[in-house]
């Protein structure tokens, strides 16, 4: 079966893909260290509708070189606003490597819809 358009639509960024198109995106850590590489990391997100976040990651993740994960909430917010809207975050932190509950599966889930 050949993809329609929309199943074509490109990501905002590599290490992204479409779980419903132009619905609901998922991929990994949205920020990144460079400054210029985050921004243009983010406002991918926005040019692409992403309106709503939802951030599995705990507060105090690290990555494989044992670093802090900078946080992007803030520059995101703030590019939102210069586009002229407003973009939502929910927290919803999965452990990294474990599995959730069934009810912490639930609760993310029905964030998600």
């Amino acid at each position: 079966m050949k993809p329609t358009d929309e199943q074509k639509r490109p990501v905002p960024f590599s290490r992204s893909y479409w779980v419903v198109p132009a619905k609901f995106l998922a991929g990994c850590y949205p920020g990144a260290v460079d400054p210029a590489h985050a921004h243009q990391k983010l406002k991918g997100f926005l040019d692409h509708d992403i309106r709503r976040v939802i951030n599995l990651m705990e507060r105090d993740e690290i990555n494989w070189d044992g670093k802090a994960f900078i946080p992007y909430k803030g520059l995101m917010k703030s590019i939102a606003g210069d586009m002229g809207f407003e973009v939502f975050f929910d927290r919803m932190p999965i452990k990294d490597t474990w599995v959730p509950s069934r009810n912490e599966m639930v609760r993310i889930l029905d964030r998600i819809d």
